[in-house]
C-alpha cells in the first residue's frame, strides 16, 4: 500500500483546462506558469466565466 503524505502549499501555478467534470476534476489541465504575484494562502478556486 502506498503512504499518503500532505504538504502545505509552497508555490503558486497557474493552470489552463478545458472544464470542471461532474466529479470536481479538471479535464486535459495544463502548466501555464508559476505566479509569483500570489502567496499560496491567497489562491481560492475561481468560479465559472
Amino acid at each position: 500500500m502506498t503512504t499518503l503524505r500532505w504538504v502545505a502549499p509552497a508555490i503558486v501555478v497557474q493552470v489552463a483546462f478545458v472544464e470542471w467534470t461532474r466529479d470536481g476534476l479538471l479535464r486535459h489541465p495544463r502548466f501555464v506558469g508559476v505566479r509569483d504575484d500570489k502567496p499560496p494562502p491567497d489562491v481560492r478556486r475561481e468560479s465559472v466565466r
